[in-house]
């Protein structure tokens, strides 16, 4: 019985104290949030090339964090060169054809000064694309060209 008084007495001296002083610290806290973007590009099917001139003839989904400034451009295709796009067709025949950001075709689609600048909203967005090809007589073959579309942010 004296050894349960005893300990119970410890206790309550223990609870009972008081601190003898104290000392606080700062803690620094800070984050680095990296912005995020991505991009698909459906192919556009010459069909469509052919079609309205008015209305996207396909597109690009953009996907970059909220407040993410980026640039959207495309490179001249695997056969174009000076600013001027080709597709190849069998036996090397050759169409001309242009992707703009508007459907006037006053805003060429390319890089540097010719991208699509844009803040992110954290949702996906759909940047349309107009192309164009020039009226000149081309050989009835398939054509086809591929384009780098690259996000930049």
């Amino acid at each position: 019985m004296r050894k349960r008084e005893f300990l119970g007495g410890i206790g309550l001296f223990l609870i009972g104290a008081t601190p003898a002083g104290f000392r606080t610290e700062t803690l620094s806290v800070s984050a680095i949030v990296v912005g995020r973007c991505g991009i698909s590009s459906p192919p556009i099917p010459l069909e469509s090339l052919i079609n309205d001139a008015g209305s996207p003839h396909g597109g690009f989904t953009v996907n970059c964090s909220r407040g993410t400034a980026y640039a959207v451009s495309l490179s001249e295709g695997l056969n174009g060169k000076d600013s001027r796009r080709v597709m190849i067709g069998r036996e090397g025949a050759m169409m001309p054809y242009d992707i703009y950001r508007d459907s006037d075709h006053r805003y060429r689609w390319g890089s540097a000064a010719e991208s699509q600048f844009g803040i992110g909203s954290g949702k996906s967005e759909l940047l349309p694309a107009y192309t164009s090809i020039p009226r000149t007589p081309t050989a009835p073959h398939a054509y086809a060209d591929v384009i780098i579309v690259t996000v930049a942010f």
